[in-house]
């Protein structure tokens, strides 16, 4: 968290003056000319303010920590100031500003409930919808889900009123945004980010933690196996091809809005065998998946499709509950400032690693805007630069995964030279090198983190693994040239003739691919060190 204040803004109280304050540990009551106020820091990032039409305001308090803060009459201005947050009250009008501390103006509240915003100023969340474009400005949107997260750094959620919040984000007027709600009681919290998922880290603190992972939550599910957390998405009323382009834009929407762990439900997709197959390949990776069809057949390697995903998907829903994030990363959320990254609902980051690009249409391509790195396509071996569009191509079995630059990804794999489904002990270790990389990985079943490094320093490469549990790992090295030698410590590893042969403690190197694989046991609690020597210019 960066050590900066910000003035940031809440719900105003509708013309209210204020009369006086008090303080009472982490709370600031406000006496209003019309009914009261609290504000209540939660976290030096978060607070709450609660306004009622009463005198008294007290609500649920949501601290677990004593805050440090000051209060401050300045006349005209009642001053708070946190570590990273500072809100500034106007006492006639109750109006709240938005700015630096170095008196530079951000944002500021102008009349009842409206302020001022940049016109570059980029608005997200609020719930399901199939918007192509990530960014609400320019919309009214009345929400039930109504967790807003701005590019200027902070997030507002609302503990709904019946009927919802209405969001008037710059279409009325341009330049200003309206935020309303009827209600005896109005609720908000304020979180400073700056990041979207810093944002969202903080909203953690007031949904509370998702259900504990297991490893049979990557299986195709029935409805009453599925987690409490589990969110379905909204019926469409779109069938075929529509209905899934609406799925799909609907996942980087409600992601935005605090859903960590979506559920689809592979009984949508009856209408056609097109539709169906692709949402098969999206269900591969999705993080909870169910099928309420009762005799229809499951698509074909749909379940061991899964498997292999497992792994990765575990981890991703174990940062779900410790952290907050979904599972799903829209791309304006793991990229805020690629202003192009917001235009863009029908891709989507599966975690930081793993971009995911599902086709919806009778064709077999589409175009994919990248943000920034290199892309290598897991299907193909093949590279894209990012920053630019392009097109690709997939059959209907496949779905259109590319893999950032600097990433290491967990897969599970098969024995080498055997047609026998993945075991239980052999885990893929994808590395794209030219970046350094490393992956945390969740182990369910004792819940310990194993350690993946890997990193590259001119013609050697270094990985490592810090297991947690005995298996043996398959590091695949792609883009790299061929090795001169590959060691653990003072043992040399042997090359095998062809990845059939592959056995622990050798390597095979793909020449078509230009990729290396190297078997290795990993004993549990054990740290393995490879060390590779490349011929010259190779990496």
């Amino acid at each position: 968290m960066m050590a900066r204040c910000v003035w940031l803004l809440t719900l105003a109280a509708a013309g209210a003056d204020l009369v006086s304050w008090e303080r009472a540990g982490n709370t600031v009551r406000l006496r209003l000319s019309d009914g009261a106020a609290e504000l209540e820091w939660i976290s030096p990032s978060t607070y709450r303010l609660r306004r009622c039409q009463e005198r008294d305001c007290r609500g649920k308090s949501w601290a677990n920590e004593s805050v440090e803060f000051t209060v401050t009459n300045q006349g005209l201005d009642l001053s708070l100031e946190s570590k990273y947050l500072a809100v500034r009250i106007r006492k006639a009008g109750l109006l709240f500003q938005v700015g630096t501390h170095n008196g530079k103006s951000l944002i500021r509240e102008v009349a009842d409930s409206e302020r001022t915003t940049p016109a570059d100023e980029r608005f997200y969340g609020l719930g399901a919808r199939i918007a192509p474009s990530l960014d609400l400005r320019g919309s009214t949107i009345e929400s039930t889900q109504p967790l807003l997260i701005s590019s200027a750094g902070y997030g507002q959620y609302f503990i709904a009123p019946r009927g919802g919040v209405t969001f008037d984000l710059a279409k009325t007027a341009p330049g200003r945004v309206r935020i309303t709600a009827t209600a005896p009681v109005v609720e908000s919290f304020l979180y400073y980010g700056p990041s979207p998922k810093e944002v969202l880290e903080e909203h953690l603190r007031i949904t509370g933690s998702i259900s504990p992972v297991r490893r049979e939550h990557v299986e195709i599910l029935t409805a009453d196996q599925l987690p409490s957390n589990a969110t379905r998405l909204p019926v469409v009323a779109a069938a075929g091809w529509a209905s899934l382009e609406h799925t799909i834009r609907m996942l980087a929407h409600v992601s935005f809005s605090g859903v960590l762990t979506p559920v689809l439900d592979m009984a949508a997709y009856d209408d056609g065998p097109g539709p169906a197959a692709r949402a098969a390949q999206l269900g591969a990776i999705m993080p909870y998946l169910t099928d309420a069809r009762a005799k229809l057949p499951r698509p074909p390697g749909l379940a061991a499709a899964r498997r292999v995903w497992a792994p990765y998907l575990i981890t991703y829903l174990e940062e779900a509950r410790e952290r907050g994030l979904p599972v799903i990363h829209p791309l304006a959320l793991q990229y805020p400032s690629d202003p192009e990254a917001a235009r863009h609902s029908d891709v989507f980051m599966l975690g930081d690693e793993v971009l995911v690009a599902p086709i919806y249409t009778a064709s077999n391509r589409r175009s994919v805007y990248l943000p920034m790195g290199t892309w290598t396509d897991l299907l193909t071996n093949r590279t894209y630069p990012g920053r630019r569009t392009i097109d690709i191509e997939a059959a209907e079995e496949s779905l259109p995964v590319l893999v950032k630059n600097g990433s290491i990804l967990p897969l599970v794999g098969r024995t080498p030279g055997s047609a026998a489904g993945p075991p239980a002990g052999l885990l893929e270790l994808h590395y794209f090198p030219r970046l350094a990389a490393e992956f945390f990985l969740h182990e369910p079943d004792n819940g310990l983190t194993a350690q993946y490094h890997a990193s590259p320093a001119g013609d050697y490469v270094r990985l490592e693994s810090e297991s947690k549990v005995a298996r043996v790992c398959e590091w695949v090295v792609h883009h790299v040239g061929p090795p001169r030698e590959v060691s653990s410590g003072d043992r040399r590893f042997p090359e095998a003739a062809d990845r059939a042969k592959l056995a622990p403690g050798a390597w095979y190197y793909d020449r078509a691919r230009r990729n290396l694989h190297i078997l290795v046991d990993t004993p549990a609690n054990s740290d393995i060190i490879i060390n590779i020597s490349l011929q010259d210019g190779s990496l």
